[in-house]
């Protein structure tokens, strides 16, 4: 019986090594234990060269954490670019904004551009969007000149308390059905 098992188990790693075509970067020696395209890496296993992340191209190759293995070569993953030992996503990243080491002096980089933190995108911090219908001023989003911010409401925002019937004289008053605005009092 033992000896059954024994001879099963040595037709299967035999047969193994003539399932079809391995690798071009796994070397013969390394094929007859593992079904193609894997090769047989030493503590690792059966492992495929062309997308193992810590056997790439080769055993015992390991890509840097931010690479993948692609083609059995480390490489950035997609929407990423190879800065130097790293990957960058030049979009967003301050380091590397728009460019690999064009470094944004704010600490902010959007769409690959660098803010001063002054736009109503990034006021005062990155991706701090001010309301609609607030500016950016020494990075505080602010109503423009002679509105009032009435607050987180729907269609609040600035307003002008002299003419908002939904804001009338003061946030959150307003006149009832049929009225208007006129210098902050209900007509």
């Amino acid at each position: 019986m033992l000896r059954g098992i024994l001879f099963g188990s040595l037709l299967f790693v035999a047969a193994c090594g003539d399932d079809g075509p391995h690798s071009s970067i796994c070397p013969p020696s390394m094929t007859s234990v593992c079904l193609a395209p894997a090769c047989a890496c030493p503590g690792a296993g059966c492992v495929d060269l062309n997308v193992d992340d810590n056997n790439c191209g080769a055993c015992g190759v390991s890509c840097n954490p931010a690479q993948v293995c692609m083609g059995g070569a480390c490489t950035c993953p997609s929407l990423t670019t190879e800065c130097g030992a790293e990957c960058a996503d030049t979009a967003t990243d301050a380091n590397n904004c728009g460019a690999c080491g064009n470094v944004c002096p704010s600490g902010c980089c959007m769409n690959g551009a660098c803010s001063n933190l002054m736009d109503t995108q990034n006021c005062g911090e990155c991706g701090k969007a001010c309301p609609p219908s607030q500016l950016c001023v020494a990075g505080v989003c602010v109503c423009p000149a002679g509105l009032t911010d009435c607050g987180p409401c729907i269609d609040c925002g600035c307003v002008d308390l002299d003419i908002d019937p939904r804001n009338c004289g003061v946030c959150y008053t307003v006149c009832p059905a049929g009225q208007t605005c006129l210098n902050g009092q209900c007509a």
